[in-house]
């Protein structure tokens, strides 16, 4: 769960060097340093890993979370239902990481799509925390106006990639880039208008 994007408070000033293309300020992204969870749900996960989420503090099944904050009265009103996707792949180094358990899932992206969740977009997200590379690491010039030059074109209108293979050619170079965030990988970002409480 993540505040909704016309609500969310934040420095733009200091935001504006953390977009590819500053003028596509929304917040929408995999990063809940940039899209954040909300008070409520960060104080509910606490220090201590709860039973419904994995170590990436992501719940594993939005209909436990939203349980959860039911049975502690805390309002999901504000907040907007968001599930973070990734390549198989993927999902199988963060299961060696981690441990299995916390990854496996049924849902696939197409599935999620087919009971009307929504794709907002590709961020490109580092394996240790979700931080994004596309608007939570910062840019400096000359590379940024480089960058913005070949893949600005590639950006929806909130500044998340369309186009999944362009994300994937973006997490390349910063990987490259940003050698204490990588790999990069691509992450959809998928929304849902289903609210909680």
């Amino acid at each position: 769960m993540r505040v909704n994007p016309e609500l969310q408070e934040w420095d733009d000033q200091w935001r504006h060097s953390q977009r590819l293309v500053p003028t596509r300020a929304s917040p929408v992204s995999a990063d809940p340093g940039v899209w954040v969870q909300g008070k409520e749900i960060e104080l509910l996960n606490g220090e201590i890993l709860p039973d419904y989420a994995n170590p990436l503090y992501l719940a594993k099944h939005l209909d436990v979370l939203l349980d959860e904050c039911r049975k502690r009265n805390i309002s999901t009103n504000e907040l907007v239902p968001v599930c973070i996707t990734s390549a198989e792949s993927n999902l199988i180094a963060l299961a060696s990481k981690f441990g299995p358990g916390y990854l496996d899932s049924s849902l696939t992206e197409d599935g999620l799509l087919s009971v009307g969740w929504r794709l907002a977009g590709f961020d490109v997200v580092d394996l240790n925390g979700l931080i994004s590379g596309l608007k939570g690491c910062g840019y400096v010039e000359p590379t940024w106006s480089q960058l913005r030059g070949v893949f600005g074109g590639a950006l929806n209108e909130i500044g998340l990639f369309g186009d999944w293979e362009a994300a994937c050619h973006f997490a390349e170079v910063r990987g490259l880039q940003i050698r204490e965030h990588a790999p990069f990988i691509v992450a959809g970002a998928l929304v849902s208008d289903r609210s909680g409480s």
